[in-house]
């Protein structure tokens, strides 16, 4: 098996950006409505980021993004990205869904790509020009056709269980 791709177009409010397995807490709808104090909801974030459940990353501005994600077999990742941020962080997918969302409150998780499920070691890399460029955008549909990526995310699979 190669490599395989997916392209996301996000909203953002929130100035943020979180990634977690569909079945993960951090993508029910009840934790993102009025219900949890933005304190609390911080809290369960940075405890499910912190037990590799989710990944979180900051952005600058809020606007409609496009995310590539990609699905690669080869070990280790490669330098030389020009993007302006880059992370690495592992994940876990106990299904393999892994979905993406912003912080904006009631708005639901989507669907990015299925995995084999397992633990992933994560790159993200991301672009402030692009960013930039697409930060007055208010929906999806808004989104040039042609333009992008904002951000790549690259994963691999380490393992086939947790640990």
């Amino acid at each position: 098996m190669g490599e395989s791709q997916a392209n996301i177009v996000l909203t953002t409010l929130g100035f943020f950006i979180l990634l977690a397995d569909e079945s993960s807490p951090a993508m029910a709808l009840t934790l993102w409505d009025e219900r949890h104090e933005a304190a609390e909801r911080r809290r369960i974030v940075q405890s499910l980021c912190a037990r590799k459940e989710a990944l979180q990353w900051t952005v600058l501005l809020d606007g409609t993004f496009l995310v590539r994600f990609v699905v690669e077999e080869v070990a280790g990742f490669e330098d030389g990205s020009t993007a302006d941020t880059v992370m690495r962080e592992t994940l876990d997918l106990p299904s393999g869904q892994l979905s993406i969302r912003s912080g904006q409150l009631a708005a639901p998780s989507q669907h990015a790509i299925a995995l084999a499920p397992g633990r992933y070691d994560v790159r993200v890399e991301w672009s402030v020009d692009e960013e930039t460029r697409h930060s007055e955008l208010e929906s999806p549909a808004d989104y040039p056709p042609g333009e992008g990526p904002d951000g790549i995310v690259t994963l691999r699979r380490v393992s086939n269980v947790r640990s």
